[in-house]
């Protein structure tokens, strides 16, 4: 059984850089798979099963009849998925090289100023934009200039109609970058390996 702590994300994580030989699909299909397979694994160790999971019209998982909030995200190699009592945005980006100057058309002029060449501080800002769209369960494109991330130490939050809404930094692995838009007081990570959620996954075909 999952334990859960009242005040306490948690975030289940798989890397499946070391398992796409083994299925017969594409990586962008084998993320969603693997997404839905981490939240029927959740469901089902907290004595639910996987028909209560369900979507919105904007693709948000949430779960039917359980007081818990949940959101996956994924890119590249890792796939994330965040638990909460409280609702709860996560994102997670790998740090690919991109023309920052292009990408800063939209960005305010002080994430400008934050980002200036650094790759690192750009995905903290693009990062902390896309787990506050999750959190509210809109679309990035068409608020995108709405949103402004703000920093100050290591602190982060995004602010959105004059509301400011926390956000939390998370270092998975390196090359990645991950934000958390949450009210909770602290942060659990757990990895999980294929072999934890593989019965959980609806795969329509797998090499053996």
């Amino acid at each position: 059984m999952l334990k859960y702590d009242r005040g306490t994300v948690m975030i289940y994580w798989i890397d499946i850089g070391t398992c796409l030989g083994n299925f017969r699909c594409k990586p962008k299909e084998l993320h969603s798979i693997i997404g839905k397979g981490i939240l029927n694994y959740y469901l089902c160790s907290v004595g639910y099963t996987v028909a209560d999971l369900a979507y919105t019209k904007n693709g948000k998982p949430y779960f039917l009849g359980l007081e818990k909030y949940c959101s996956v995200s994924h890119s590249h190699n890792i796939v994330a998925v965040g638990i909460s009592k409280q609702c709860i945005g996560v994102d997670v980006q790998y740090q690919k090289k991109i023309n920052i100057a292009v990408m800063n058309r939209y960005f305010c002029s002080s994430e400008q100023n934050y980002v200036g060449n650094h790759l690192k501080h750009f995905y903290q800002i693009w990062c902390g934009k896309e787990a506050l769209v999750k959190y509210l369960g809109i679309r990035l494109a068409e608020v995108i200039k709405d949103i402004e991330v703000t920093i100050r130490g290591h602190h982060f939050a995004a602010v959105y109609k004059g509301k400011r809404y926390p956000l939390t930094e998370v270092n998975l692995q390196d090359d990645y970058e991950m934000m958390i838009c949450h009210r909770d007081v602290d942060v659990k990570c757990r990895r999980l390996e294929i072999e934890d959620i593989i019965d959980y996954c609806e795969f329509k075909e797998r090499i053996a």
